[in-house]
């Protein structure tokens, strides 16, 4: 897996560091692909570390019920995750048709008015 954050968690799992795993909510630790969110469950099943939220619920990957509904909360997250994705892309392209742009705009430049403008004392960089 190519997040760090979960890697130095899963390094903490084995060495007998973690028995408990608390996160916000479940989804934002299962947002992986099947064969990453298969390797964490089965890391956290073998040193049998449990997930926790604030919320109340525990998720103990040993009981067959827990663990199917860990698995259905993946998947929604799974859809969810390329749905936000889908509707960001959407609204860059929208900017984009109206000609704003989005994110940083490089540092020559100022936005006002739905136009960008390059700021004074920077307009011998471009011959204009």
């Amino acid at each position: 897996m190519d997040k760090k954050g979960l890697n130095a968690l899963l390094d903490s799992v084995e060495s007998g560091k973690i028995d408990v795993v608390l996160c916000m909510d479940q989804d934002r630790l299962s947002r992986l692909d099947t064969t990453s969110w298969e390797y964490l469950k089965s890391i956290l099943r073998e040193n049998r570390v449990k997930i926790a939220e604030p919320n109340g619920t525990i998720t103990d990957l040993d009981n067959e019920d827990d663990e199917f509904m860990s698995d259905l909360r993946n998947l929604i997250a799974r859809r969810e995750k390329k749905s936000i994705v889908k509707r960001m892309m959407y609204g860059k392209r929208q900017r984009l048709r109206e000609g704003k742009g989005w994110g940083m705009y490089p540092f020559e430049y100022e936005y006002k008015n739905n136009f960008y403008y390059i700021k004074h004392g920077w307009d011998w960089m471009f011959h204009l």
